[in-house]
């Protein structure tokens, strides 16, 4: 029993480790498909989104570009309306 308390007291911390690096690699991914449909939105319109509420937002054929919008806040992304570019900034609830 106490070899089995030692190798939890091992291995508990180090799965928290792999959920902050999960969350910050989920941010990414979101912050590059948010990119992404910046360029969508400018290739159809010459103009990318005013603000990153536009681009959540944003549509296609009558269609949502991004489908799940609770994942993304403005606490954890940076939107730079001139070039269309969204970044994660690693902060927020949700990545």
């Amino acid at each position: 029993i106490a070899i089995l308390g030692i190798l939890i007291a091992i291995a508990i911390p180090r799965l928290g480790g792999f959920q902050d690096s999960a969350k910050a690699r989920a941010g990414e991914a979101n912050a590059k498909m948010l990119t992404s449909v910046a360029q969508i939105v400018f290739a159809d319109t010459n103009a990318y989104p005013a603000t990153l509420n536009d681009v959540i937002n944003a549509q296609k054929g009558g269609a949502d570009l991004v489908t799940d919008k609770s994942k993304i806040t403005a606490a954890s992304y940076t939107y730079t309306a001139a070039t269309g570019i969204v970044t994660y900034n690693g902060g927020g609830a949700n990545p």
